[in-house]
């Protein structure tokens, strides 16, 4: 107690140095703090601006290929209605390669029918689509890198 009452000036300067000390933390730490809040709104921001770019890129190039699609679905529909459906002989039936003259001019049958025009419309289509969808992959891919490229 005798060293208490004897050194009460230096104790209450330890504890003065002490509550300092924390106060000068708290406030560095608050002030880390505001500027990392700050960082992380900036960045953000800049992460949602990009992002709205990208989604503005991908649904102008998602819209054209759409158009086109829904297009060349309008030409072979017209293109079906304005053809009827027939066949295409592959290759001639085994009684024409006997050049049998009386069989030759039968109608094909079987195997040797042939691939009828609306499967070849659709082998068409469906060729003609996947064009499309690479021609559209390659525009979005073009439009991110001009973007991406500044």
């Amino acid at each position: 107690m005798m060293f208490l009452l004897a050194n009460w000036k230096s104790i209450i300067a330890v504890l003065a140095t002490a509550v300092l000390a924390y106060g000068l933390h708290a406030l560095d730490v608050y002030r880390l703090k505001d500027q990392q809040r700050a960082a992380l709104y900036e960045q953000s921001t800049v992460l949602m601006n990009s992002c709205k770019a990208d989604k503005a890129i991908t649904e102008g190039v998602s819209h054209d290929y759409e158009a086109k699609i829904s297009s060349l679905n309008d030409q072979l529909a017209a293109l079906g209605r304005v053809r009827p459906s027939s066949s295409v002989v592959v290759q001639p039936s085994l009684a024409a390669r006997r050049h049998d003259a009386a069989a030759s001019t039968a109608k094909p049958s079987g195997q040797d029918a042939g691939i009828t025009s609306d499967a070849l419309f659709g082998f068409a289509r469906d060729a003609e689509a996947f064009r499309l969808q690479l021609m559209a992959c390659q525009a979005f891919i073009t439009e991110t890198w001009k973007v991406k490229g500044q």
